[in-house]
């Protein structure tokens, strides 16, 4: 009697580095990089500076959006007070009146409309309708804006001083009134005083 022996079959088991379809052609190491902590972190701080850097530029461009609106107002205020003032009647000026210096005493009686102020030269402010005026149209356009009086912190003779120049307003004082000479430099210097916030608005 004769014994035959059985074939013999093989089972391949497959390597144990190798997992799931597809894993032998690189996305496992993809896989374990996107999943180890220190990247997580690290991409949880760069979305957060992200964030935070938008909500900085937001901020700056709604600083600069308010700013910009600041000087547009502010320049057709000027333009505004331009025109008041071009619309007044002016006086003729008096012959021994003073040359256009800078005395400080001389802008001190220059107060806002109606506060009771000296005028220069000791006078009441009643005696010039034309320099009341003038300080009321820069009251009413200028000094009327919001932010104007709390951002600067001056009186009506410093600010208009400070914006147009201290001789043109002691001239305007030393002459009791709005001379023509008086007249055409405050127009002049409003107009450029637009323009520069004009410039200014654009840049």
């Amino acid at each position: 009697m004769s014994v035959r022996t059985g074939s013999t079959t093989v089972f391949q088991i497959p390597d144990q580095g190798v997992t799931a379809a597809g894993c032998s052609s690189g996305w496992c190491d993809l896989w374990a990089v996107a999943t180890d902590p220190g990247v997580l972190t690290a991409v949880a701080i760069v979305g957060l500076a992200a964030l935070v850097a938008f909500a900085y530029v937001r901020d700056a461009e709604a600083a600069c959006h308010r700013e910009r609106r600041r000087v547009l107002d502010e320049r057709d205020a000027f333009e505004s007070f331009a025109d008041r003032v071009a619309d007044i009647d002016t006086i003729s000026a008096a012959t021994d009146s003073t040359p256009s210096g800078v005395p400080a005493g001389s802008l001190r009686g220059m107060g806002a409309p109606g506060d009771g102020a000296r005028g220069p030269g000791g006078g009441s402010p009643g005696s010039s309708v034309s320099l009341r005026r003038v300080m009321a149209a820069y009251d009413d356009t200028v000094l009327s804006l919001p932010h104007y009086r709390a951002e600067y912190d001056e009186t009506p003779a410093e600010s208009l001083a400070a914006e147009l120049g201290p001789d043109a307003v002691t001239a305007l004082a030393s002459d009791g009134g709005l001379s023509g000479a008086a007249q055409s430099a405050l127009v002049d210097r409003s107009r450029r005083a637009v323009d520069a916030r004009e410039r200014l608005a654009d840049a």
